[in-house]
């Protein structure tokens, strides 16, 4: 993950949603390039790393073990530009070589070699106590990570609450609208129609008209008066 090239340039994209990297599978390029996507990439590399490597923090070959970590650790910090994604690394780094010495120191006192059974005994009472710098730095960010998902879970029930009365305002009225206008209705039927009224006329019905009775078009002939000579 730390090879993304997003996560060595400040992001473009804006400050962005928060993401809980947990339950997503995949975002699209847009979020890749927001801040709150790289700060969640970045705590979850250093959480995860740190709970790996404390677990093996009491281990006889803790120095061989966290080499390769440690090389992509620091590779990480000298090509990234910014600055807090730098202070995080660093942070869990220090950790790391703090634990190194805490083994180191331990090692060189044992008087048995890796084969011997005895090794299973090497910083027992330091494990159970969990009294090793990883550990004790493992617990702090775990207690930050679980601040960062309750503030999540809060803010999204807040933003849900919010979402919830703007549907039931938006319910209520288009209810009132709906009943309004099927009031308006029945009482525009309920009342007589007044011919005298303009409006009442454009709301009655036409009535056909009857046909009228065809006049007759035949002409009669005129007739001349006889005339009688004398």
């Amino acid at each position: 993950m730390l090879e993304m090239k997003e996560l060595k340039r400040p992001p473009t994209g804006g400050v962005g949603k928060a993401v809980n990297l947990l339950g997503v599978k995949q975002v699209d390029k847009t979020t890749l390039k927001t801040r709150a996507f790289q700060e969640a990439c970045i705590y979850s590399v250093v959480e995860e790393l740190a709970e790996h490597l404390a677990q093996l923090s009491y281990s006889v070959a803790f120095f061989e073990l966290s080499f390769v970590p440690l090389v992509q650790l620091r590779s990480f910090c000298k090509s990234t530009n910014i600055d807090r994604f730098r202070r995080e690394i660093k942070a869990l780094i220090q950790q790391v070589e703090a634990n190194i010495e805490f083994t180191n120191a331990k090692r060189m006192v044992i008087d048995f070699s890796p084969n011997d059974p005895a090794i299973e005994s090497f910083l027992k009472a330091e494990k159970e106590s969990g009294s090793s710098p990883l550990s004790r730095f493992a617990s702090s960010l775990r207690l930050r990570a679980q601040q960062r998902s309750d503030s999540m879970v809060e803010s999204s029930v807040f933003v849900g609450k919010k979402l919830l009365c703007l549907a039931a305002n938006y319910l209520k009225l288009t209810t009132r609208k709906t009943r309004k206008k099927a009031k308006e209705k029945e009482t525009r039927k309920k009342e007589p129609l007044c011919l005298a009224h303009p409006g009442c006329l454009k709301r009655s019905p036409r009535l056909k008209k009857s046909p009228s009775p065809q006049r007759n078009t035949t002409t009669r002939k005129k007739m001349w008066p006889s005339t009688r000579i004398s």
